[in-house]
């Protein structure tokens, strides 16, 4: 072989080859995007399209409303987020009375009939509510009434649908800033105002009302969703990335339970000895159509020269199942939910493959957590703890404000099967210093603070009435509460 024949012979150099392969423009990648869109332009004509789809999947979808029902469950649960007041003396010593006063009056707020403007809800089904809105929506907003009129406190929410959020109000303004989807913002894009219809769009559509709109400024406005994209105006339902792979399997599942449902009617097929002629049937539906009904066991008795031919779709078919388990795993996955937690199937599942699922799903359903504590919960809050200083609820100084932000949230946490095992490895791990007896017990969902009050009330009791508990330490005296004597004129 020449040299020409060497050098024609050794690999081409293809400039491709030096990039990235999902970048390449071809016939097997030309479906594929090409360009990026601005989030925004996408969702100002999709995000009501998605909205629809994700609430009728989670209505009529069984792995739908599962999953909306999974998110209620983990992120709130019974007792969604519950106030705990850590506000401290400037020595670091725990300010008791103060803390018992603005856990005492939230309680209060929170009743129901207080708290919400309808007076139909606690705050705690209000809770409930934002988050399966923020799960099924992808995004939840309130609107918050100050003033004498609006309760006891002073304070109360309206929960708003996000549909009337005008996602057709968008709009350059003169000043730099600009309306996208219904909020109103700035040049450096900081919410001014939202735009709010006085009526869902299903009403002024069907009933002829006028499109009219509400501007709201944004401190009387929360609005939450958790972003995908940077300079993001509204949320995206969480199930977007599953939601046609639900459409699918609820259709497919549908058009098996039917065909299973006729396999087991064995029904045939009527032939007529002319191939024609008169349609045999034993009744009508209410349209005046003549039908045949198919019932297990039962024969029809067919004219002279008619005869019955067999027919069997052969459903239920044992391939269906693992069909299904392979799609539902594709949705979990898209959702980000364990497989058999959303498909209710344990088949399969042991002790140490649930246990390595239930902790992946554990950590995202507490980041959930702690973005709403830190983008619903702790703004809620200080704008509900300056109004309460305002009215007297709270005799604190309110230029004192930021000394009594210091609350932190408590969201429900979960035990293992085992919890014997659970007990002993906290124990060892407190008593070798590995881990303090506040974050055990906040991992399980509980305050330090309120579990060693009622361990003191329970063994205080005790003592009276002449009960000896095992482990039970002696009673100490009761001591006033007070401003720490360190503090000098440090009141409340």
């Amino acid at each position: 072989m020449g040299i020409l024949a060497q050098l024609d012979a050794r690999p081409r150099h293809d400039a491709k080859a030096a990039g990235f392969a999902a970048a390449d423009v071809g016939r097997l990648t030309a479906s594929l995007a090409a360009e990026s869109q601005y989030i925004n332009n996408t969702l100002r004509y999709q995000l009501r399209i998605l909205r629809a789809r994700s609430r009728q999947a989670c209505q009529n979808n069984p792995y739908g409303s599962r999953f909306a029902a999974m998110v209620v469950d983990n992120v709130g649960g019974p007792q969604p987020f519950r106030l705990q007041a850590k506000v401290r003396f400037k020595s670091g010593k725990l300010d008791t009375a103060a803390n018992t006063r603005i856990e005492s009056t939230f309680r209060g707020w929170g009743r129901k009939g207080v708290c919400e403007l309808t007076g139909r809800f606690s705050w705690n089904a209000v809770q409930r509510l934002l988050i399966r809105n923020l799960a099924v929506d992808g995004e939840l907003l309130l609107r918050v009434h100050r003033g004498s009129q609006y309760g006891p406190y002073h304070y109360q929410l309206q929960l708003l649908d996000v549909d009337r959020l005008d996602d057709l109000k968008n709009e350059r303004l003169a000043n730099g800033g600009a309306i996208h989807m219904g909020v109103e913002m700035d040049a450096a894009s900081r919410p001014v105002a939202y735009h709010i219809l006085k009526r869902k769009p299903a009403s002024w559509m069907s009933g002829g009302y006028p499109r009219e709109h509400e501007r709201v400024p944004a401190d009387q406005i929360i609005h939450v969703f958790v972003p995908d994209f940077a300079e993001q105006v509204r949320g995206v339902p969480w199930m977007y990335a599953a939601l046609l792979n639900l459409v699918n399997i609820g259709a497919f599942e549908e058009a098996a339970v039917i065909a299973a449902r006729v396999g087991a009617a064995q029904m045939g097929v009527i032939e007529s000895p002319d191939g024609g002629g008169t349609l045999v049937a034993d009744g009508k539906d209410t349209k005046g159509n003549p039908t045949l009904h198919a019932d297990p066991g039962a024969f029809p008795m067919l004219p002279p020269g008619y005869k019955l031919s067999g027919w069997n779709p052969k459903y239920p078919d044992a391939a269906i199942g693992p069909f299904l388990k392979a799609c539902l795993r594709g949705v979990s996955a898209g959702i980000n939910v364990a497989y058999h937690n959303l498909a209710g199937d344990m088949e399969g599942v042991n002790y140490s493959s649930a246990r390595i699922a239930e902790l992946d799903e554990r950590d995202h359903w507490m980041t959930v957590q702690s973005f709403l504590a830190e983008h619903l919960h702790d703004p809620l809050y200080a704008d509900w703890l300056r109004s309460q200083m305002l009215n007297g609820q709270l005799p604190f100084e309110l230029d004192r404000l930021e000394k009594y932000r210091d609350v932190y949230w408590q969201a429900k946490r979960w035990g293992w099967v085992d919890p014997l095992k659970e007990v002993n490895a906290a124990v060892a791990a407190n008593n070798a210093r590995l881990k303090s007896r506040s974050r055990i017990i906040a991992e399980g969902g509980e305050d330090v603070e309120d579990v060693f009050n009622e361990i003191a009330a329970e063994e205080k009791l005790a003592a009276e009435i002449g009960i000896t508990l095992a482990g039970a330490a002696p009673a100490a005296p009761d001591k006033p509460d007070g401003d720490d004597p360190d503090d000098g004129d440090d009141k409340n």
